[in-house]
């Protein structure tokens, strides 16, 4: 469900994302969602919309500001390409965070499309919530049966996927098998997985 914080209490239910995940931590619970990608257009129309607004806490000199802006904008848009799935990540009912992956079963492999995680303004830091993120796609190559997962590093995050486990070669990084089951062992001593079945409905505000 989408919720306008300007009309909170009078909303039409239009964001029909699948809960898959809790993940608890000592800040709190952040829950997953994958977005449907043929329902929620609207809807994650409407979180770019935010964004452009200028509903991300100023932490960035302006020029890099507008570049995470960008950024973003490709993420979003990068769900509607054949064959990506995108998982969003919610705090208190607002986005906090989003990564786009496609998987490649000929060269069984998953790539990341994007990641972009963001401090919302009524929000502090959420420590971890890019690699909450990762922690899901790593569990989902294990439970396919994938034997990597690459990507292409940008907005200067190559050290952020080094402290992950990546191997960085000139512009490309991956990460194989045995060190993503390394890197997820780490990952749980951080943060709590917790996998959801119910499927019951998140409402979001944006």
């Amino acid at each position: 469900m989408l919720i306008s914080n300007n009309n909170y209490n009078n909303y039409t239910p239009n964001f029909t994302a699948i809960p898959i995940a809790d993940i608890a931590s000592a800040q709190g619970k952040i829950t997953l969602l994958q977005i449907d990608k043929y329902t929620d257009n609207i809807s994650m129309q409407n979180l770019l919309n935010s964004f452009l607004d200028g509903n991300i806490r100023e932490r960035f000199p302006n020029t890099l500001m507008e570049a995470m802006k960008i950024f973003i904008k490709n993420a979003i848009t990068s769900i509607n390409k054949t064959g990506t799935k995108g998982i969003l990540s919610v705090k208190k009912g607002t986005p906090t965070g989003l990564i786009t992956y496609s998987v490649y079963r000929p060269n069984n492999e998953i790539y990341i499309d994007y990641l972009a995680s963001w401090i919302p303004k009524n929000m502090g830091k959420i420590k971890n919530n890019g690699k909450m993120l990762v922690s899901h796609v790593y569990r989902e190559a294990l439970d396919l049966g994938m034997s990597d997962i690459t990507l292409i590093p940008g907005f200067a995050s190559a050290p952020f996927y080094e402290k992950l486990g990546f191997n960085i070669n000139k512009h490309n990084a991956s990460i194989d098998l045995n060190e993503i089951k390394k890197q997820l062992e780490k990952l749980n001593k951080k943060f709590l997985y917790i996998k959801k079945t119910d499927g019951k409905n998140v409402d979001i505000k944006i």
